[in-house]
């Protein structure tokens, strides 16, 4: 069974290129679960209640995106899908 993971996208300029995993550190798992419309769900939640910015280190940043990824057990990531092609500018299913 695969696994469905909600995701914030960090900016580019927010990682440290000499890491050895930069893309990593690009994304914060927020929810994930084997069942992609309850990921979904809590997608929608996380907007309203924050739009797209997240809280580290005690400081509000903005995020690049909210995205949906597919994985296998093993975490090979079979899809990814931005907000924007789940929800339009108000936050309504498309």
């Amino acid at each position: 069974m695969n696994i469905y993971r909600f995701k914030i996208k960090k900016h580019n300029h927010f990682h440290n290129p000499e890491d050895k995993h930069p893309e990593s550190e690009l994304y914060i798992t927020m929810f994930y679960n084997e069942d992609r419309e309850t990921v979904i769900r809590e997608m929608q939640k996380y907007d309203k209640a924050n739009g797209f910015t997240y809280t580290e280190r005690g400081k509000r940043f903005s995020c690049a995106n909210l995205v949906l990824t597919e994985e296998t057990p093993t975490g090979e990531i079979l899809s990814e899908t931005t907000y924007r092609e789940i929800f339009d500018h108000l936050g309504n299913r498309i």
